[in-house]
């Protein structure tokens, strides 16, 4: 069965989504795009898309506070934020952290080639590789939102393979994450 047919997806899921999360008294996370690079290996293109992602700052202490990084992995950002209350809520709490969530290139609305994303020819670009280093270049991003990250925590968050993803980042980038 297909990821959004037991999840579901889409414009009235997100919205059914944001609806319980005012219901429950939380504040909704600001929903962003930037422009990253489909290709950041080759260097023969600079084309780009726009890659989604979330960001809450309802208990953020921007003087000292952390980034809680949830590495998205194979679906829609705002279902993912909805089923990580341990990490929006108590954590962000306890630590006065930001909390961002990445959306991963080919899911939700981070289309690379838009209606043609998923031809053969574009699926090359769906890699491990790839979409960690739309993950450092959202790093980058953030700090335009208000968040902070020069010499703060980043601390990755993922479950299943975004939790392999959040692994791996910090492996392959300890001095980001």
């Amino acid at each position: 069965m297909k990821f959004k047919n037991v999840f579901g997806s889409g414009p009235a899921h997100e919205e059914k989504i944001k609806r319980q999360i005012v219901e429950s008294g939380a504040e909704l996370p600001n929903n962003y795009t930037f422009e990253t690079l489909i290709d950041h290996f080759n260097g023969s293109s600079n084309e780009t898309y726009a890659m989604r992602y979330l960001v809450d700052t309802q208990y953020y202490n921007n003087e000292t506070g952390p980034v809680l990084f949830y590495a998205g992995n194979e679906g829609d950002i705002w279902t993912f934020y909805n089923n990580s209350g341990f990490m929006t809520t108590t954590l962000a709490q306890e630590f006065g952290a930001a909390v961002v969530f990445a959306e991963h290139r080919y899911y939700g609305e981070s289309m690379p080639f838009g209606n043609e994303t998923f031809q053969v020819e574009n699926l090359r670009f769906l890699s491990v590789e790839q979409v960690m280093q739309d993950f450092i270049k959202l790093l980058d991003e953030i700090p335009s939102k208000g968040v902070v990250v020069k010499d703060r925590a980043v601390i990755s968050f993922g479950g299943s393979y975004g939790g392999m993803l959040a692994a791996w980042l910090r492996m392959k980038y300890p001095n980001k994450f």
